[in-house]
């Protein structure tokens, strides 16, 4: 959820942010972590005071256990936004191209920790890249270097329709959620109960 946060207070003045919209985002789990189990308690306790409740939750792979989770929370939320599959880690980094993950990638050296694409810029070192993120809790710092590697260069030339204060670059799977959370909290909506996010694929680099 705190990355959620983070993106929804980037979008700038030309997009409105979540609680344009009446949004508060709110982590089920302790430590702004989540935690899936936790979440249709929070949500009866919200729709007890009023509240219009929206689920977030990733995508896991199918088993008998996350069905009825994922059956659950349904249960208990007007809406239930879906991330493609794969955790919040790879909703990060789906749909950059791997030279921008791999820029960003080489910051876990900061913090001690060995850059999985150093000298492997493919998918399974983002695989790895995305285990030490969830292992490390390297989340903000890892997506506020992603903002600044997305936003459009120096020379970037902007128009009246868009400004360069208002032109800044989402990762894909993010602004999506974004989206959707705004769209399923109008009380009007009237869309599916689940919202599954399409995955987003990743550029092709020419070679």
């Amino acid at each position: 959820m705190a990355v959620l946060s983070m993106a929804d207070r980037r979008y700038p003045p030309s997009k409105l942010p979540l609680s344009a919209h009446g949004v508060r985002l709110v982590a089920a789990g302790t430590g702004g972590d989540g935690g899936i189990d936790q979440i249709p308690r929070i949500a009866e306790l919200a729709q007890q005071l009023g509240f219009r409740v929206i689920g977030v939750i990733d995508r896991d792979k199918e088993t008998p256990q996350s069905v009825e989770q994922t059956a659950a929370v349904q249960a208990a939320c007007d809406v239930v936004v879906r991330l493609p599959p794969g955790a919040i880690e790879r909703a990060m980094v789906a749909g950059l191209d791997l030279a921008t993950v791999a820029v960003v990638s080489a910051l876990l050296m900061d913090y001690g920790v060995p850059d999985p694409l150093a000298a492997d810029s493919s998918e399974s070192a983002v695989t790895q890249l995305c285990k030490v993120l969830n292992k490390k809790g390297l989340h903000e710092p890892l997506l506020e270097a992603l903002y600044s590697e997305l936003q459009p260069a120096p020379g970037h030339i902007q128009t009246p329709e868009h400004p360069l204060s208002e032109v800044v670059v989402h990762p894909p799977v993010l602004a999506a959620a974004l989206d959707a959370i705004a769209q399923a909290a109008n009380a009007a909506y009237s869309g599916p109960k689940l919202v599954d996010l399409p995955e987003v694929a990743r550029p092709q680099t020419e070679q």
